[in-house]
């Protein structure tokens, strides 16, 4: 019972009524005096309503059946009262690359501005050329990395300007796995002196990302009926589903309108691709999905 008496109310009120029904003994003289301490109406009233609507906590006030008495901190929401398991689980499916990208480049040297500029350019034009030979689109081939800058003497304590120095990196995209090796000849060939490397990409990526998502998904299913059992319940379905970004840098998408492009070595520059082409094994590619799922609890 959650009660507080009409005296309680009043000395949280500041009223002080020690004996406010007792016999006070007063003497005057040799006579004693009984005496009652009189205390005022409006208080006596207003403790009498304090004390009839005085019920047990979380039971209506007797006479008044539209008033729920509830103690404090015990109003509870009917969603608070909703049991949940909130768990995550994450699933990986490993799928081969069937496209890749190739980053090179090319890195000049001379005396001027201007003839660093034209054995640079003219060195693109002879990569470019082989590619577009090989049946590449202009769409699948970028440069970037453009720089120009001086080449210094550092010897004998002093900086002295000796030349100049340009670089540039081409991209290469929708290049087909099984032709990466001789397509690295080929841009060697042709000129290319620096290569910065290969990423390899899948076409199938959705597919596998779709499966690995369906994955993660039983497996927080398995989880959570795993703590629900344990704890003496079941799960009865689900409330809410988070997905968390996917790394879909492997996802291949093409940007020239896909084509299994061979080499035609017959649009190599003079020599031709080299007969023993450069070998690259690329690994598998992992898939990851992740999900978090908030299920109900009976």
């Amino acid at each position: 019972m959650s009660c507080l008496w009409p005296f309680d109310i009043l000395r949280s009120k500041k009223y002080i009524f020690h004996m406010a029904f007792q016999p006070s003994n007063i003497r005057k003289g040799n006579e004693i005096i009984m005496k009652k301490i009189l205390i005022p109406a409006a208080v006596i009233s207003a403790a009498s309503v304090l004390f009839t609507g005085c019920v047990v906590a979380g039971q209506q006030a007797p006479g008044n059946p539209a008033i729920t008495i509830e103690s404090a901190g015990s109003a509870v929401s009917a969603s608070e009262n909703a049991k949940t398991i909130t768990v995550s689980a994450s699933e990986n499916v490993q799928v081969e690359p069937d496209m890749a990208e190739l980053r090179f480049g090319v890195d000049s040297k001379a005396a001027t501005v201007e003839e660093v500029t034209k054995i640079n350019s003219e060195t693109l034009d002879s990569i470019v050329s082989y590619l577009t030979g090989l049946g590449y689109e202009e769409s699948s081939i970028s440069t970037s990395d453009f720089s120009l800058y001086g080449d210094y003497d550092y010897s004998n304590g002093a900086s002295t300007l000796i030349g100049y120095q340009m670089r540039t990196t081409v991209v290469l995209s929708d290049v087909a796995k099984d032709a990466v090796g001789d397509v690295l000849d080929g841009v060697l060939e042709a000129g290319a002196n620096r290569l910065d490397g290969v990423q390899y990409y899948s076409s199938t990526y959705d597919e596998a990302y779709a499966e690995a998502l369906d994955k993660a998904i039983s497996l927080a299913s398995q989880k959570a009926e795993s703590i629900a059992s344990s704890m003496g319940s079941e799960i009865s379905g689900f409330v809410s589903v988070d997905e968390s970004l996917p790394n879909d840098r492997a996802r291949y998408s093409s940007t020239s309108g896909y084509a299994d492009y061979g080499v035609n070595e017959t649009a190599a520059p003079a020599g031709g691709v080299s007969t023993s082409s450069m070998k690259v094994l690329p690994s598998e590619i992992d898939v990851s999905a992740t999900v978090t799922v908030t299920y109900n609890v009976k």
